[in-house]
């Protein structure tokens, strides 16, 4: 990770983007998974100009079983 973001930040120090990768990590939260309501809600925005989506259920489009074995490894 740390290789990538040097890299991919053009950092002569691989220390700086160590250092900076610890602080930022603390300030995103780890969610990895779908968020229903947010799916319902684009569904419901989308649907008002059209009828297929609007009869979308939010939950019957979420698979988040491998989300869910990857937590249960402790992966996230």
């Amino acid at each position: 990770m740390v290789g990538t973001l040097t890299k991919g930040l053009q950092m002569v120090r691989p220390e700086d983007a160590e250092e900076g990768y610890e602080v930022i990590k603390n300030v995103y939260e780890r969610r990895v998974y779908p968020n229903i309501d947010g799916i319902n809600n684009a569904i419901r925005l989308l649907g008002l100009s059209n009828e297929k989506i609007r009869q979308l259920k939010g939950a019957n489009l979420v698979d988040d079983s491998i989300v869910k074995k990857l937590a249960k490894e402790g992966l996230f």
